[in-house]
């Protein structure tokens, strides 16, 4: 545990405080702090983080618009934006190309259906006849 003194900081209608810490090691941290004034205790508060190496995924994480239009042109992909997001449900389920193959099969001629079905069946009249249920 260590204790750092808060700096005040003079905003326009407010006032903050502020204290900096530079972590040892990667790993979970927590802090906590207590309010006082002349001695009493007014509230206090407790937070966890977590501290890790830089990592390339973060570093200017925004939304970048033109990279991901230029890896869609040159994958033969699409970019879409959130406004489309019905417009893409369509094309993916509708998408065939040379690695897919579209195959329909009734659910009956598959054993395993069948088998689970037979399985829930008995399983709740199991459990109807042990509680006592018609």
């Amino acid at each position: 545990m260590q204790e750092l003194p808060l700096e005040p900081v003079f905003e326009e209608r407010s006032v903050s405080y502020r204290a900096s810490l530079t972590a040892a090691a990667p790993g979970i941290y927590r802090v906590s702090t207590t309010a006082r004034r002349s001695g009493e205790q007014l509230g206090e508060a407790s937070s966890t983080f977590f501290v890790s190496d830089a990592s390339r995924e973060f570093f200017d994480a925004r939304l970048n618009t033109t990279l991901l239009k230029r890896i869609a042109a040159e994958t033969g992909g699409s970019y879409y934006e959130v406004s489309q997001a019905k417009r893409l449900l369509a094309e993916i389920t509708l998408l065939e190309g040379r690695n897919s193959e579209r195959v329909a099969r009734d659910l009956w001629d598959m054993p395993i259906n069948f088998l689970l079905l037979i399985i829930i069946l008995a399983a709740e009249w199991f459990l109807r006849k042990r509680e006592g249920l018609v």
